[in-house]
């Protein structure tokens, strides 16, 4: 069977277990061939990405009112304070369910606008203003070595936002393998 009829039928299979084995192999696979198949599908690789980038690009549009700066700005401080825990999960099977439910606030590293405005390009002061904008919202807190997201950050966008994003995600790799099997 192709990749992306192996992947469908694990779609929807709530009732058995999940093979947590068999994917990676499947990932090894389409990743050893992926660069022959991309050559063959470009076009429609590039559709089906532009249609979930374009989504998600409106979606941040609309959930930071129009600043899509802020957006970027919350998103590296978010990734900056927390990733020692993702560097950490790379070696450990992607495995971040020991921080759910657990206080990540006193875990995490804050960062200032020096480092966000290095990370993203933006110049500094555009950076300040970005934070002052999230802070007011109470998206981001000033703490002694600098800003983290707050849990009202995670509030705000956890239950849909990134739910939403997360399954439009898998879809949009489910027609990705789709798109992928068919340059065979």
């Amino acid at each position: 069977p192709s990749l992306a009829t192996r992947t469908a039928a694990t779609k929807g299979a709530a009732t058995r277990p999940a093979r947590r084995k068999a994917a990676p192999r499947d990932f090894a696979e389409l990743l050893a061939s992926f660069d022959a198949r991309y050559d063959r599908r470009q076009t429609g690789v590039t559709v089906v990405m532009t249609d979930f980038f374009m989504g998600y690009l409106r979606a941040l549009y609309e959930a930071f009112d129009g600043d899509l700066h802020a957006a970027l700005v919350l998103g590296e401080i978010g990734h900056t304070t927390t990733r020692r825990f993702t560097e950490a999960a790379r070696h450990d099977a992607l495995d971040l369910r020991h921080l759910e439910g657990a206080d990540v606030m006193q875990a995490v590293r804050p960062c200032n606008a020096l480092s966000v405005s290095l990370a993203t390009g933006m110049p500094r002061e555009t950076v300040r203003r970005k934070v002052r904008w999230l802070a007011e919202r109470g998206w981001i807190v000033r703490t002694k070595g600098g800003w983290v997201a707050t849990p009202a950050a995670g509030e705000r966008f956890k239950p849909r936002f990134n739910r939403d994003t997360a399954r439009r995600l898998l879809e949009t790799a489910q027609r990705l393998l789709e798109v992928l099997d068919d340059a065979d």
